[in-house]
Order: structure tokens, then sequence, then C-alpha cells
């Protein structure tokens, strides 16, 4: 009897364990959405966006995020290349897509949209993106590093210079590539403190009248008034007479926006400030 007890006591733990074993294993899938926004909410601070029309966020991985509307520039999709097909996950306003080894968290600005990879471990550090765009437009790397959205000569929307840090906000080396129809961001992950969030960010809002410049974006534009040249030569009237004739001014004024820790920002009427925060779509990172 007392044999038949201990056999039963054990069939029965097993099949608790067993049981169990799906529950434990859901709890840690699920924690990844809330993981990679605690990562990005680090990296950039808590999200402050609102819905915006212009953009349809994908409702699981493998889906493209859509920009369309009258807006220039804003007729495109942007699909990250994920594996699988998992649900996405709405938290705090930021949408995650993940699959078995990358998460991706997305969020809605007033003038575009921000997507930032999370990496946890050296086994990731790169992401591409798949980018479908109207007949007629394509990609250009630009003088800065970001990605032109070119039509007619001139760009219509723009990924600013990309950006990654690590767990303990240090900056790391990262770039572009591209295809006719791909990006990919790729990190240099040495000696980093994971998890690493990279940020490509997508905007239309040179149409409000305001070119932003992103930190990496603003030094290099310090470094030398070329840069700014270079990419006024491409932008859209009028900043393509304004950016090219004032650079050298443009320059200065970010370097006087590095010093301050702010980044640069050039008005349509041609004069240039300084900005933070999260002015310009948060775009000061």
């Amino acid at each position: 009897m007392k044999n038949l007890l201990k056999l039963v006591v054990a069939s029965v733990g097993a099949i608790m364990i067993l049981a169990l074993t799906p529950l434990v294993a859901g709890a840690a899938t699920s924690s990844v959405p809330s993981d990679t926004v605690r990562a990005v909410e680090k990296a950039v601070g808590p999200f402050t966006g609102t819905a915006n029309s212009f953009v349809t966020l994908p409702q699981h991985a493998g889906q493209p995020v859509l920009l369309s509307g009258t807006e220039a520039g804003a007729n495109l999709s942007i699909t990250p290349e994920l594996n699988g097909a998992g649900l996405a996950t709405l938290i705090r306003g930021t949408t995650v897509v993940s699959d078995a080894s990358s998460s991706l968290a997305i969020q809605p600005l007033a003038h575009g949209v921000r997507l930032m990879s999370v990496y946890t471990s050296k086994a990731q550090n790169s992401t591409t993106y798949g980018v479908s765009l109207p007949v007629g437009e394509m990609l250009q790397l630009d003088a800065l590093g970001g990605v032109l959205v070119i039509q007619n000569g001139k760009w219509v929307g723009r990924f600013s210079a990309p950006w990654a840090v690590d767990a303990n906000n240090r900056s790391l080396l990262t770039s572009y590539s591209i295809t006719s129809n791909t990006i990919t961001q790729t990190v240099d992950t040495t000696g980093a403190q994971f998890p690493v969030v990279a940020d490509p960010h997508y905007t239309w809002g040179i149409i409000t009248g305001t070119v932003y410049f992103n930190k990496n974006e603003t030094a290099k534009a310090a470094a030398s008034w070329q840069y700014i040249a270079a990419i006024g030569a491409f932008a859209p009237p009028p900043f393509d007479v304004i950016l090219v004739a004032s650079a050298s001014y443009y320059s200065l004024i970010a370097t006087y926006a590095g010093i301050d820790n702010k980044c640069l920002e050039v008005k349509s009427d041609g004069l240039a400030y300084e900005y933070s925060g999260t002015q310009g779509d948060g775009y000061c990172q």
C-alpha cells in the first residue's frame, strides 16, 4: 500500500509539472513585449505621442507599417523582417511585434513613425526592413547617414541617420545599408551591455516647414558645413536653396547645439535653432 501511495503521488506530481509547463512557457513569452517597452523607455523616455491617422500599425509580426494619406512621401510601407506571425501587443502607446529571436517597438509620431529594435544578445546586431515605394520613387543614402525617399530628384520622406544605445545608454556605432527595396541597420555591439536599442525614424515632417536633425546628424553638421550642403541639394523647395546657401551658418549653430546636448533644426524662413526633448517628434536622440 505504501509503495502504491508513492506511485500515485509521483504520478500526480508529474502530471502537475506537465500541466504547468505551458503556463511557464507562456509567462516567459508574454514578458517579451513588456521587456521591450522597458528597454525602449529607458533609451528614449515614456512615449508621449498619439495615434496618427496616416500610420497603420501591424496586427502581427510579418505585417507592414503602412504610411498613407495626402502628405508628401507618406504613401509607402515598411515591413520589419521577422519570422513567424505572433500577435502585436500594445503597451503604453507602443506596439511591439516579436519573433523567437528579436522584437521591435513601433511608435506613430505626428509626422512619421519610429521603429526600435531591441537586441538581447550578441547573436543579434542587425535588422532589415522591406520598403515598398510608389512607382517613380527610390531609396538613396545621404551625406548624414540617413536614407532619402527620392521622387523627381528631391526627397519626399527620410529615414534619419540611425542611432543605437546599450543598457547603460552608451552610444554604439551603427549605420544603414540599402538595396533597391530594403534598408538594413547594423550595430557594432562590441563591449555593449544588453539589451541594445537601435532606431530608424521615418519622417515626412519637412512639409511642416522644419528640417529636424538628430544628435548624430547634428554632430556631423557641426564637423563640416559640406554635409548640410550635400543633403540640401536633394531637399525640396525652399530647403534646397536655404540649406546649400547657408550651410556654414547652420554648421555653427549645430556646434552650439552639440555643446548644449541639443539638436539642430532649420526653419523654412532660413533661421536655425536648437531643440531637445519631445520636440520635433522626439527626434533629438
